[in-house]
C-alpha cells in the first residue's frame, strides 16, 4: 500500500506491529512500511521489550514494574505460535481495555528482513533523566522508582535503516 507523496525519508509507527498475531501479518506490515520508504531512509517503531520469552519478560515487568504505573495492569492471556497475547487494562488517567500480541524479537527481525527492511536494526532503551523525575508523579522514592523503570522497562523503541 502506497501512501501518497512517498516514498519518504522516515517512516514511524507508534504501538501498532503489537497488532501482528504472527510472522505473516508482521511481515506484511513491515512490506507496507518499506514501500513507503526510500533507500537509505529510516523506520522508528515503539513496541514492547524485545526478547525471546515474551511471558518471562511480561511476569518480570509485573512483578517490578515502577508505582507509577500503578494504574495500569498487564495480564497473560494466552500463546500464539510466535509469542504471547497479553491483556492491557487502566482506569486512569484514560480508561482502556484492550489485547495485543507480544511476539518474539527474532520474529520482528525475519518479519522486517522479510518484508524488505535489510538495513541495521538498533534498540533503543527508556531512561528518565534525573532532572526530569516529574514523570513519576506523587512516588515518594523517586531514585528507587526511576532505577525499576530503566531496569524492567516495558518498551523500547527500534530503528532500522532501508538499503
Amino acid at each position: 500500500m502506497s501512501v501518497p507523496g512517498g516514498p519518504f525519508d522516515i517512516v514511524f509507527e507508534g504501538w501498532l506491529l503489537n497488532y501482528a498475531r504472527d510472522k505473516a501479518t508482521m511481515t506484511t506490515m513491515f512490506r507496507n512500511i518499506s514501500s513507503n520508504l526510500r533507500d537509505g531512509g529510516h523506520f522508528f517503531g515503539i513496541m514492547q521489550y524485545p526478547t525471546e520469552d515474551p511471558r518471562k519478560q511480561l511476569e518480570t515487568w509485573r512483578n517490578n514494574k515502577a508505582q507509577a504505573y500503578d494504574y495500569m495492569t498487564v495480564e497473560y492471556a494466552g500463546d500464539v505460535e510466535d509469542g504471547i497475547v497479553a491483556h492491557l487494562k487502566a482506569d486512569r488517567p484514560t480508561k482502556f481495555d484492550f489485547l495485543n500480541f507480544w511476539l518474539k524479537e527474532s520474529v520482528h527481525k525475519e518479519a522486517a528482513r522479510d518484508g524488505g527492511l535489510t538495513g541495521e536494526w538498533k534498540w533503543t532503551y527508556p531512561t528518565v533523566p534525573e532532572d526530569d523525575m516529574g514523570i513519576l508523579g506523587d512516588v515518594v522514592n523517586k531514585a528507587e522508582e526511576r532505577a525499576k523503570f530503566e531496569r524492567t522497562p516495558h518498551f523500547a523503541l527500534v530503528r532500522i535503516d532501508k538499503e
